[in-house]
């Protein structure tokens, strides 16, 4: 691959990610971007290939985008419709995160407890 199209791909990620994609685990062929928009925003999940290529949308309906690595201004023009993703679905995933080890922690604080109880009986 050449050192443009390299810099055009990374361009490209960065802008995506600037605007509130995260990259997801995915295959070796492509990078999975993922959106935490609203759930009628259409093109919450993206498939990044490795010569630029940006595919999306419900393949099952007529929102598939496809973006090719030479098409800067539809690729602009993209990124001016994606919605702000608010502060909450930016950050849900560590606030859920968080719950979960408190619980945990709380459930075997609990036990401990009523074990050590048990003992000094």
């Amino acid at each position: 691959m050449e050192d443009a199209a390299k810099n055009s791909v990374l361009r490209r990620i960065d802008a995506l990610i600037r605007v509130g994609y995260k990259i997801e685990p995915c295959t070796d062929e492509a990078l999975k971007l993922e959106h935490p928009a609203h759930p009628e925003f259409k093109h919450a999940r993206l498939m990044m290939f490795d010569d630029g290529l940006i595919v999306g949308g419900r393949i099952d309906e007529m929102h598939e985008l496809r973006i090719s690595a030479a098409d800067e201004m539809k690729f602009s023009a993209f990124l001016r419709s994606i919605p702000k993703p608010t502060s909450w679905q930016m950050h849900r995933d560590k606030f859920y995160f968080v719950v979960a080890w408190t619980i945990g922690i709380a459930f075997w604080t609990v036990i401990v407890l009523m074990w050590k109880a048990a003992i000094d009986k």
